[in-house]
């Protein structure tokens, strides 16, 4: 769904997430759209992920070129290293 909507509009710089602990997929399946569009990303997150190391949404986005940044709560603002 998030693929079919942004795909009729020209970049997108900006996601925010809240999946209920779907956000790995969610993710993987905006794949193409962040790295198109490297849109910062605010994701709720399990607790795991605010940990050393984070968890697997945080090792997902470092992958594909993304640094944690601002933490509110459970959520945790991604920002692409490249724009």
């Amino acid at each position: 769904m998030l693929t079919t909507v942004c795909v009729q509009k020209k970049q997108v710089h900006f996601i925010k997430i809240d999946a209920e602990g779907a956000e790995l997929s969610v993710l993987q399946g905006a794949r193409g759209i962040l790295q198109r569009d490297h849109p910062e990303i605010f994701v709720e997150v399990d607790p795991e992920e605010l940990g050393p190391g984070g968890g697997p949404v945080t090792q997902y986005l470092i992958a594909l070129g993304y640094l944690p940044g601002e933490r509110t709560g459970a959520n945790l603002l991604f920002v692409p290293l490249h724009l």
